[in-house]
C-alpha cells in the first residue's frame, strides 16, 4: 500500500510539473514574440530603444525627436514589407490554384485567411492596446 501511494505521488508530481513547464513555456515564448512583434510599430521602437540604452528623462527629451523620426521610418519599412509579401504571396496563390485540387485550394483558403488584413489589423489592435508606453511620445 505504501508503495501504490508514492507510485501515486510521484507520477502526480510529474504531471504537475509537467503541465506547470507547459504553461510556463507557452507564457515565455508568447512574451519574446510579443516583444519583437511590438518592433514594428514606432512607439514599441521608442519604447524598446529607450529601454535598452537605460536612457534617463533628460536623455529621453533630447533624443526623443531623433528617434522618433527613424521609428516612424522603420514602421513604414515594415508595413510596405508586409505589403510586398502580400503582393508576393497573391501572385503564388494565382500561379498554383490551376494545379490544385478544390481540396487543397480550401486548405489555402483556410492558410491565407489567418494572414487577411483585417485579421492582422485586429492582432495589431490587440497588441497596442495591450503595450501602450505612456512616457514616449508618438
Amino acid at each position: 500500500m505504501k508503495t501504490l501511494k508514492i507510485v501515486l505521488f510521484v507520477t502526480s508530481l510529474l504531471g504537475v510539473g509537467f503541465v506547470a513547464g507547459f504553461y510556463t513555456h507557452r507564457y515565455v515564448v508568447h512574451k519574446k514574440i510579443e516583444r519583437v512583434a511590438e518592433l514594428r510599430f514606432a512607439k514599441g521602437f521608442q519604447m524598446r530603444l529607450f529601454e535598452r540604452i537605460e536612457a534617463d528623462e533628460q536623455q529621453r527629451s533630447k533624443l526623443s525627436p531623433i528617434v522618433e523620426k527613424y521609428a516612424q521610418q522603420m514602421a513604414k519599412e515594415s508595413k510596405d514589407s508586409r505589403q510586398r509579401r502580400r503582393e508576393l504571396m497573391d501572385s503564388l496563390y494565382k500561379e498554383i490554384k490551376p494545379l490544385m485540387t478544390q481540396e487543397q485550394i480550401t486548405e489555402l483558403e483556410d492558410f491565407s485567411r489567418r494572414f487577411h488584413p483585417k485579421d492582422r489589423e485586429r492582432r495589431e489592435n490587440d497588441l497596442k492596446k495591450r503595450r501602450r508606453p505612456e512616457n514616449v511620445s508618438q
